[in-house]
């Protein structure tokens, strides 16, 4: 405490002088008496000093502490009494000299001084603070010294500062600029100034200041008259642009004074915001009118005029680069047939400067290292706006020899061979980057958080090649000590902490932490995840915090869709993804429409033993009216799957179901006929799956592939007696344009009966609808019956859909999409005949609303039959079927 005492002490007395007193008055202090139960008389010296800096800064003139330790022991002086003070004044020609004192009781401080006239011709004046604690000692010496201040000067102290007039200007906001404050000595100047700052407030038209005497000192009051506020922003003529969308571009707010200033700028504000919509030539104009006292309204007259597009990007100065490659840069595109809805053609300023980053990023990742892309020139013509890049090639250089040296771990081959900078043959800087981090990665996985690597490019300028060597510091290695799981109220530890692919003692790994930040993702349980380092108890120790935030994952959903096999459909769920904190998994649904119902219960426990066996179990009804018969199912399923590895799960599923089919129409085939009344399947599936997709709806890259055996009948019992095979496979390849992407995919299938049982229509495979061969209806694709038409379904099946899928209103999700379907459904005494497929081609969007994945999609039917139509829409909202 003493020391951090002196500290504060010896800080103080470097503080400059902040003003100077018209006349120098001398002044002395002398040593504090200290009266204390603790040894606290090292403040004695220290408080001379601090009272003596602060009476400098208030332009008192103080005689230094050497030469008054000189004259009192010149006087024999070891204590200062009033007597004591004005033997010392005299000896050193003061006009006053400080004495004083510091009581300390418990906490409680208490300064008191006394000011002595040196020639006893004013009557000693007493001054004194109070404090709590020791750490407040520097506050009360400067409120002591306040007064001595005023007492030495013979000047008036401030009693109090006022404001008048204000009624929307908070007093606080005007007194914070004020320095005359109250308890300083009252200056003229310093109020002159206090005037100017007021004013330069801008909030008012006038500023006065009155001064008068109280017998307590000075009053100064500041009189100010508030300039208006705006009551009222009006807006007239617009028509494509919303009014609040208009305010929140203003620049001000309503209610606030008026400030020319930012009136003036709220006109550009204005037509910058019309700018981003494509409407370069709005005229916007504004007026002011009095609609009470000191409360004005303002109205903007705005005449939007057309749209403006971009009829031309062109580029100036590229030689070894065409302008078509540099158009594909970028986002910025000319007016096209779809402008009117998608904005495409729309010249963005924010959007512009991107393009801009996107072209030096082309050049700089083909070798264009020296290459500068300049300011674009932006014409406005009759028919639209013109822009022309500049732009400054340079020359082309190669990759030329790559090296990694420093702190090797492994061998420089293991690490050589995952480099990508070198696998081009121009020198391309974004695998430079990706190269460091590829590295870092490696040392990281080996325990070495902390390793750098630094690429040095060295430019052979007559070869025009560039050399890269790695150079790699490992440093030390690092070891996770203490993993802290933090934010989780519902969500037990367990559940996360199983996630994670570290574990406390590990090395550490940057591969290790990016998979569990990925699995955490996948749990759907948190709205954020943050995986933060802090250092540890020593320096090869880290901590690892995984802080997340909830959010809820219990819903009741009541929804209405339409699909084109079910019509309207209603739809009603209770689920719980995150029961009681343990992660498993429950759900209630019932969905009614016009051709189906179901009820079904479902339970998921994902960790089954504490392992990442997911296991569960699914209890339905349903009901489905086909064409010629109405079939009623009940049953149950018991499901598990395990991860074999990354990405890729192995999965089986028993399930039972008691079938019973009504309603069979009077021309139904015969085959139709004999599956009436009740039967029964009880079967098991195994199916293993590889899903790296990025998302499950609309995805932009990876694949989904998975092949399923099932088995009915036999050993397990039931009527139904059938093997079911089935392979898919869809792919999800991006293109060079952002967001493009090209989708494959194939499914063949074979249902084959076994000697015992029976093989029900309804097991079979037919195609048509949504989510096969679109343009068909749904089920339409089937072997049929050569006397009553009646659709049989078939033991063979063979599927292709091929998609070009693009963007139309990136931030709001929507996409468009150009298909080509392919796909035949066969007898069991038939072949697969890729020459018999069926084929439709079509167009539609795809859109995540609010109400679920919506899918609107129209199909062309090539060579349509007898009785099936041209061309079929496809809609569907809420769910798929």
């Amino acid at each position: 405490m003493r020391k951090a005492i002196l500290l504060v002490l010896t800080a103080l007395l470097l503080i400059p002088g902040a003003a100077k007193a018209e006349k120098a008055i001398r002044v002395g202090v002398a040593p504090f008496a200290v009266y204390s139960q603790e040894d606290l008389g090292y403040l004695s010296q220290g408080l001379q000093e601090m009272v003596g800096n602060h009476l400098m800064q208030r332009g008192v003139e103080v005689v230094s502490q050497p030469e008054v330790a000189a004259a009192m022991k010149s006087l024999g002086l070891t204590q200062v009494d009033e007597d004591g003070a004005r033997r010392l004044g005299l000896a050193l020609k003061l006009d006053y000299v400080l004495i004083g004192s510091l009581t300390k009781v418990g906490q409680s401080l208490s300064l008191d001084g006394r000011i002595v006239d040196a020639i006893g011709l004013k009557k000693t004046t007493a001054v004194f603070a109070q404090g709590e604690g020791l750490e407040n000692l520097a506050a009360a010496a400067e409120d002591l010294v306040k007064d001595a201040a005023v007492a030495i000067s013979g000047r008036q102290k401030i009693a109090q500062v006022k404001v008048q007039g204000n009624e929307r200007i908070e007093p606080d906001a005007i007194t914070s600029v004020i320095k005359s404050q109250t308890g300083d000595i009252f200056s003229p100047d310093t109020v002159s100034e206090d005037l100017k700052r007021v004013y330069g407030m801008n909030f008012f038209d006038d500023v006065k200041v009155d001064v008068s005497d109280s017998p307590d000192g000075k009053v100064i009051t500041f009189i100010v008259d508030e300039k208006p506020s705006i009551q009222a922003v009006n807006f007239n003529g617009n028509r494509m642009l919303e009014t609040e969308d208009l305010f929140a571009a203003l620049g001000y707010s309503l209610y606030s004074i008026v400030d020319e200033a930012k009136l003036v700028d709220s006109i550009e504000n204005l037509k910058a915001k019309y700018r981003e919509k494509g409407y370069f030539n709005a005229e916007i104009t504004k007026k002011m009118e009095d609609i009470g006292p000191k409360r004005v309204s303002v109205t903007y007259d705005i005449v939007e005029h057309g749209r403006v597009y971009v009829q031309e990007i062109s580029f100036e100065g590229n030689e070894q680069v065409s302008d078509r490659t540099l158009r594909k840069q970028l986002e910025t595109s000319t007016e096209g047939w779809l402008s009117w809805l998608t904005d495409s053609g729309i010249l963005k300023q924010d959007v512009l400067r991107n393009d801009l980053s996107s072209l030096s990023s082309y050049y700089y990742n083909h070798g264009y290292i020296k290459a500068k892309v300049g300011d674009p020139d932006v014409e406005l013509r009759d028919d639209g706006l013109y822009v022309k890049v500049p732009i400054e090639e340079g020359p082309q250089y190669k990759v030329g020899e790559v090296q990694v040296t420093g702190d090797l771990i492994v061998p420089v081959e293991e690490i050589q061979e995952k480099l990508d900078v070198d696998n081009e043959e121009y020198f391309n800087r974004d695998l430079l980057r990706k190269d460091v981090q590829t590295i870092s990665t490696i040392y990281a996985d080996h325990g070495f958080a902390f390793a750098a690597v630094s690429p040095q490019v060295h430019e052979n300028e007559e070869e025009k090649t560039v050399d890269v060597n790695y150079t790699v510091e490992k440093r030390q290695l690092v070891y996770f000590e203490r993993i802290s799981i933090i934010g989780n109220t519902k969500t037990r530890d367990k559940v996360i902490r199983r996630e994670l692919k570290v574990r406390e003692g590990d090395l550490f790994s940057a591969s290790g932490l990016k998979k569990s930040n990925i699995n955490l993702q996948r749990l759907g349980y948190f709205e954020s995840i943050n995986l933060t380092n802090s250092k540890g108890s020593a320096e090869d120790r880290i901590n690892l915090d995984v802080e997340v935030k909830e959010r809820p994952t219990g819903a009741f959903s009541v929804g209405v869709g339409y699909s084109s096999f079910n019509s309207v459909f209603g739809m009603a769920k209770i689920s719980q993804e995150n029961l009681f904190g343990t992660g498993r998994h429950v759900s209630v649904q019932a969905t009614l429409g016009g051709k189906s119902t179901e009820y079904a219960l479902s339970f998921t426990e994902p960790w089954l033993f504490d392992i990442p066996l997911a296991a569960g179990f699914d209890i339905f009804n349903r009901q489905v009216d086909y064409d010629d018969y109405d079939k009623e199912s009940a049953g149950f399923d018991i499901r598990a799957g395990y991860p074999v590895w990354e990405d890729t799960r192995l999965s089986g599923r028993y399930m039972f179901e008691d079938i019973t089919v009504t309603n069979v129409t009077e021309d139904a085939s015969a085959v139709i006929k004999e599956m009436a009344g009740d039967s029964s399947t009880s079967s098991i599936l195994t199916q293993i799956e590889r899903d790296t997709r990025n998302r499950y709806f609309n995805p932009t890259e990876g694949s989904d592939n998975s092949f399923s055996v099932e088995y009915a009948g036999g050993f397990l019992g039931g009527t139904n007696y059938f093997t079911r095979y089935i392979a898919d496979s869809g792919w999800y390849l991006p293109l060079w344009w952002k967001e493009h992407v090209f989708f494959v995919r194939g499914k063949i299938g074979l249902v084959q009966q076994r000697d015992g049982g029976n093989l029900p229509s309804y097991e079979k495979f037919s195609l048509g609808g949504l989510n096969s061969v679109r343009g068909y209806e749904w089920g339409s694709i089937s072997p049929k019956d050569p006397v009553t038409g009646t659709k049989l379904g078939g033991e063979k099946m063979l599927l292709f859909n091929v998609e070009y899928i693009f963007p139309l209103i990136k931030d709001s999700g929507l996409v468009g999409l150009f298909f080509l379907d392919q796909g035949n459904v066969w007898t069991d005494d038939e072949e697969y005949n890729v020459g018999d497929l069926r084929m439709s081609y079509g167009a539609g969007v795809r859109w995540y609303s609010p109400l679920g994945p919506l899918r609107l999609e129209w199909g062309k039917v090539v060579d349509p039959r007898d009785g099936e139509p041209e061309s079929n829409w496809e809609f569907s909202v809420g769910g798929f079927f």
